[in-house]
């Protein structure tokens, strides 16, 4: 149960006194009383605590209720007050309640006491929650002008359902110059581009937010000076209780900076994508000059080698099958002389070791079928060489149809297989390897396998033969790749991939075999890919 209610009864006589009190009970109010018999002991208990009602009687000795009426209001200007009267005319009446009073209530009439104070007090309440909510509704109101007055870097506009200004804070005066009373009732396109308010945009952002509840767009505006500038602006619909429109809320930033720092880094990075692609270019470039002087000091290895075999085969192996020649001529003069006899045989012998060494020297050094066969009839040479003089038996197989457009890049895959076969007969420690040549799109790959001891490739770095590394970096020069796969006891695979000619061709011109797959109708796939191995 809440406080009982305090009662300031002022009145002369005990007896009235106690009359209101008992009616007051009857009609179920719970209180305390205190009682006042004249204007000083009222103004005092006025001065000690404030009442939840004052009962006034209307005639006192040298003091009246309209008086005590003005005290009480003085004092406590909510607190309800009802006068009571034996005797109150109409005009008294209306005056009493023209100064403030609740009500009044006749003493011949007293049972209307307790109806009277319960509407008072309900009226009181309803007044005091009134003045609360308005002072509350002005405090956020003086609250939300103090922080839209207080925002310096937003323009805030109130607008009315047709766009005119209703209100604005002094950022919004900073940021388009003009001050309040120049734009407050005028329509806010005013700070929009001539063109824009030509093609109705204002409207439209307008309508929009008014069907979206929220509008946002950026663009230039317009200050009163007539320089424009970057604009962020967010409107939102405002609507009532029952959903009607009844203005909009219109926030605008100042985003010119933002955007020059945007357009400084767009042309920041057409700048930097410009050298990027001329390095890249250059780079490009580069490297196609490097694979070309690859190729081309395969090339000149490969003369070399030839020149060498034809020496070989041409000139020496020629002296040295005239001079087995005449030594059978002069072994048929020299008689039966035994000593005589067995210096030629050994002299015989030699040149005829000397010509299978130096016949085999230059097989070697430029095998024939390396420029007049195909992969398939080179790999086959190679395997029955590796055979031959090593023992190992070589599986090799090459993809039908295929071929290259470098005799320098052909004679680098042969050599390459060769040193790599040459590695398994030394390291390997088995008696079979296979040997695989097909192509990928533009690329030559070659994989030498075996199923010997096998190695950790992270270690291949310290212990590699100079044979390996050169190829190594010779496919990389080439703009190919090189993959080891291998595992102690399991085997290894060497996987070689080169490009078959140069890495790129004249950016616009099409290719035969793109040529060839239009006409067929198949599919055309975009690669895109910065190392020329991985497309």
């Amino acid at each position: 149960m809440g406080e009982p209610m305090h009662i300031l009864i002022l009145e002369d006589n005990g007896s009235d006194a106690e009359l209101m009190k008992r009616e007051l009970r009857k009609a179920g109010f719970d209180f305390t009383a205190q009682w006042a018999q004249d204007k000083g002991t009222f103004i005092a208990a006025l001065e000690t605590s404030a009442p939840d009602l004052i009962l006034a009687d209307y005639s006192l000795p040298g003091f009246d209720g309209l008086t005590a009426l003005m005290l009480a209001r003085q004092r406590w200007a909510v607190i309800p007050v009802i006068i009571v009267s034996g005797a109150i005319g109409e005009e008294v009446a209306i005056e009493t309640l023209k100064a403030g009073a609740t009500d009044y209530v006749l003493k011949q009439r007293l049972s209307r006491l307790g109806p009277v104070v319960h509407r008072a007090l309900a009226e009181a309440r309803e007044r005091a929650e009134k003045r609360q909510a308005e002072e509350a509704l002005r405090q956020s109101e003086e609250r939300f002008r103090l922080l839209v007055e207080g925002v310096q870097d937003y323009a805030i506009l109130m607008l009315d359902p047709q766009g005119r200004i209703a209100s604005w804070n002094a950022g919004a005066e900073r940021l388009k110059g003009w001050s309040a009373t120049e734009v407050l009732g005028q329509h806010f396109s005013l700070f929009y581009t001539p063109e824009d308010r030509q093609n109705g945009r204002a409207q439209r952002a307008l309508e929009r937010a008014a069907a979206e509840g929220r509008y946002e767009e950026q663009g230039e505006r317009v200050r009163k000076n007539g320089r424009r500038f970057w604009a962020d602006v967010v409107i939102t619909a405002l609507r009532d209780e029952s959903g009607r429109l009844c203005g909009f809320a219109k926030i605008t930033r100042d985003i010119t900076e933002r955007k020059r720092a945007e357009e400084a880094l767009r042309e920041l990075n057409a700048t930097l994508e410009s050298k990027v692609a001329q390095r890249t270019a250059e780079l490009e470039y580069r490297a196609r000059q490097l694979q070309k002087l690859t190729l081309e000091l395969s090339e000149a290895e490969d003369r070399e080698r030839r020149h060498l075999a034809e020496i070989l085969h041409d000139d020496l192996q020629q002296v040295l099958a005239a001079a087995k020649f005449h030594l059978s001529s002069m072994r048929g003069k020299i008689g039966q002389d035994p000593s005589l006899q067995v210096v030629s045989g050994k002299i015989d012998q030699l040149l005829k070791d000397a010509i299978d060494k130096s016949r085999s020297l230059s097989h070697e050094l430029s095998p024939a079928v390396l420029h007049h066969g195909d992969f398939a009839e080179m790999l086959g040479w190679l395997a029955k060489q590796v055979q031959t003089k090593h023992g190992l038996v070589v599986h090799a197989h090459a993809h039908s149809g295929i071929s290259s457009e470098s005799d320098a890049l052909k004679a680098f895959v042969y050599k390459a297989a060769q040193e790599l076969l040459f590695n398994v007969v030394k390291h390997a420690q088995v008696n079979e390897a296979r040997i695989r040549v097909r192509r990928f799109g533009r690329c030559i790959c070659l994989s030498v396998s075996d199923r010997g001891r096998g190695f950790d490739p992270q270690h291949l770095r310290e212990t590699a033969g100079f044979g390996l590394l050169s190829i190594r970096e010779r496919v990389e020069l080439l703009g190919g790749r090189m993959k080891i796969r291998s595992a102690e006891g399991r085997g290894s695979t060497f996987l070689i991939i080169v490009p078959d000619g140069e890495l790129s061709r004249p950016g616009g011109v099409e290719s035969e075999s793109d040529k060839r797959a239009k006409r067929a109708g198949r599919l055309r796939v975009l690669l895109a890919d910065d190392h020329e191995i991985v497309r």
